[in-house]
């Protein structure tokens, strides 16, 4: 190991990469996961982690999802934490597109290589790593302790794991205090001299749904294809969507995201983003150049995929395109197929395969919400004052989602600094910086505490 690494970021590297050595890949259907990388995982956890295994019960729920409960001896009345995270990884694709082997948690060029160093195993270490340090030193909280790793937050499953934690935790009549997933961190701005730790804290997330929109025809011979075929009708029809997104509005939380963001600015999209009501045409101009701000402001629709039929001489008696949908807050199903139904003619079909509706977001306010941003501040040795905290709502999803309905405080958040030296998640190279392995683990530390 290199010698610039102290001997305490030397052991977290050690550890991490053991955590990418366990090929730990989900499938929406269980019979295709080979569940022994899971089952070894969880014994190198009791290996590994001593303490937090004599202090805290364990138990495997469904097939390998992992839940950790600490029993406060002298509880106040504090709802407890959980900290939760993903044990599955998506697969590796074609491995002539890794420098390294994608499972080697190889260490070079200052970071840990391999599929799950930055989705999300170094979260997982993150929190155990705290967890283990604290009652290592004697930690006695007035409050319990959970811990929850689902096995397939990957895939779009009918078992999902973190719904049958959730259901468990409800059944024992538990409410949490507060709730983190993998998700945002702080980082540094130097935009327009503004110099600072900014925080962002997702407090919500779009619902993701998939639909299939398609036609069907009597098919036949393509020497003879009339006036057109099934499949040029839908892509006449998916074209319209596209032509026609759905409405743009400003939900709480993304103004309050865009307020929180202002101060980055100058001139007059600093007006914008301050008074987002007020300037909204001006805002949803912008978005046109910013694909992350528009995702911000209305349901989105992306067509991903397309089938007609197996040759090129051959009518398709069926054809279709998949069309991904991500829901704003406030959409749902209903309204989904509503806008599909304005939009579409009438001899085009909709069918939804699967996804669910938004749920509520968590308030940027609170006992629990503050306590981040004081965290932040004994982490990294500043003031409360110079941490600007920036509430945000993630584009993206997870399965914090089902945490919602057994706690108010659900932080998509992981404490773990960005700076752009990490990156590759589902992609070739996935590798997790060295410089910040340890900036999650301190901050669970100190929230722990002083929660």
């Amino acid at each position: 190991m290199a010698a610039e690494y102290t001997e305490e970021v030397q052991t977290y590297i050690e550890h991490l990469k053991h955590f990418i050595q366990f090929p730990t890949v989900s499938d929406e259907n269980d019979l295709n996961i080979d569940f022994r990388p899971f089952m070894d995982f969880h014994r190198y956890l009791q290996k590994t982690y001593p303490v937090l295994h004599r202090k805290f019960k364990n138990e495997v729920i469904g097939k390998a999802n992992l839940l950790y409960h600490y029993s406060s001896a002298h509880p106040s009345g504090k709802l407890p934490v959980l900290l939760m995270a993903h044990q599955d990884v998506v697969p590796v694709g074609d491995t002539e597109g890794w420098s390294d082997d994608p499972f080697s948690g190889n260490v070079h060029d200052g970071a840990i290589w391999g599929r799950g160093a930055t989705d999300c195993k170094n979260v997982i270490l993150s929190e155990l790593e705290a967890v283990e340090y604290l009652f290592t030193e004697g930690f006695d909280p007035d409050f319990d302790i959970y811990l929850a790793y689902s096995y397939n937050e990957e895939v779009q499953s009918r078992n999902k794991g973190a719904e049958a934690i959730v259901e468990t935790l409800y059944e024992r009549d538990i409410r949490l205090g507060a709730v983190f997933d993998e998700g945002s961190g702080p980082s540094r701005s130097e935009i327009d001299e503004y110099k600072s730790i900014v925080n962002i804290i997702s407090l919500g997330e779009k619902a993701l749904q998939d639909y299939e929109i398609y036609a069907e025809s009597e098919g036949g011979h393509s020497m003879a294809p009339g006036r057109g075929t099934a499949l040029g009708r839908v892509a006449a029809a998916v074209s319209k969507l596209e032509a026609e997104p759905f409405p743009y509005r400003l939900i709480p939380l993304v103004k309050e995201e865009l307020r929180s963001k202002a101060k980055q600015y100058s001139g007059h999209i600093r007006e914008i983003y301050e008074e987002p009501e007020k300037y909204f045409d001006e805002l949803i101009d912008l978005s046109k150049t910013d694909k992350l701000l528009d995702s911000h402001l209305h349901t989105t629709i992306a067509i991903t995929q397309a089938y007609g039929s197996e040759r090129s001489n051959i009518l398709p008696t069926r054809a279709g395109f998949i069309v991904n949908v991500r829901l704003l807050e406030g959409d749902n199903e209903e309204t989904v197929i509503k806008h599909f139904r304005e939009v579409l003619p009438e001899d085009i079909k909709i069918k939804k395969l699967s996804g669910d509706n938004p749920t509520k977001s968590t308030l940027p306010e609170g006992r629990e919400y503050d306590l981040i941003q004081k965290a932040v501040s004994k982490v990294y040795d500043v003031s409360e004052e110079s941490v600007i905290t920036i509430p945000s709502y993630l584009a993206g999803g997870t399965d914090s989602r089902y945490y919602r309905r057994i706690s108010d405080n659900v932080f998509i958040y992981s404490g773990i600094f960005h700076d752009g030296k990490s990156g590759g998640a589902h992609g070739y190279n996935e590798h997790f910086s060295i410089s910040n392995i340890d900036t999650g683990i301190r901050f669970f530390t100190e929230y722990l505490k002083l929660y």
